[in-house]
């Protein structure tokens, strides 16, 4: 590989670990307001505000993983490592980068449930920091099938736990008297349409 591909390589991976970080953070974030808003049924001017910089964090950093994997790759074939990312881990961060961007164009269009759509959000989050970890470690050869089993169950477990905290979380916040709603609030669907964070 040339100086040039390399450092071009060497870049892009860092923007990878920089996306990943930002990913995980505000993927945390937004479900974290997902119960808020599950709490009280509305968001505040101020809630609103934090929620839309998480938001564009996430698809900030959504694009910056998958421009990427697509430079890295692309580098890669052009100098004939291709064979470094051909392993399950790097297939399964399409797959899961699929699920993402679909997941969150469903959600945008109102087709995917609010008590699904969240739960594969925030799921393929995670799935995809842990796959990107497994990538690092040097650990590439884990069969794609097992991976996508993994993530499977990993999406189901999500839909139960969210809803079990969701359960939690209404019934403590049952005492709470009714929000007014005002210019400057948004209602609970506004706030879940939203928690997939790569769409408008």
């Amino acid at each position: 590989m040339d100086a040039v591909s390399l450092s071009t390589s060497l870049f892009f991976a860092v923007l990878l670990q920089i996306g990943m970080g930002l990913a995980v953070g505000s993927s945390t974030f937004a479900v974290i307001f997902y119960f808020k808003a599950k709490r009280d049924g509305v968001i505040d001017a101020t809630e609103r505000s934090f929620l839309h910089i998480v938001y564009t964090v996430l698809r900030i950093a959504f694009l910056l993983i998958f421009a990427s994997l697509f430079v890295q790759s692309i580098v890669a074939y052009r100098n004939g490592v291709w064979s470094d990312f051909t392993g399950g881990t790097y297939w399964m961060m399409w797959i899961v980068l699929a699920v993402i961007l679909t997941n969150a164009l469903l959600m945008d269009w109102h087709v995917m449930p609010m008590s699904v759509g969240p739960a594969i959000a925030v799921g393929s989050w995670y799935t995809l920091y842990l796959v990107f970890t497994l990538r690092t470690l040097g650990l590439d050869e884990i069969p794609l099938m097992l991976l996508v089993i993994y993530y499977l169950l990993f999406l189901v477990f999500m839909v139960f736990f969210l809803r079990l905290v969701e359960k939690l979380v209404v019934m403590e916040g049952g005492d709470t008297p009714p929000p007014r709603h005002n210019a400057t609030e948004g209602s609970k669907e506004e706030v879940l349409q939203e928690t997939a964070g790569t769409t408008s």
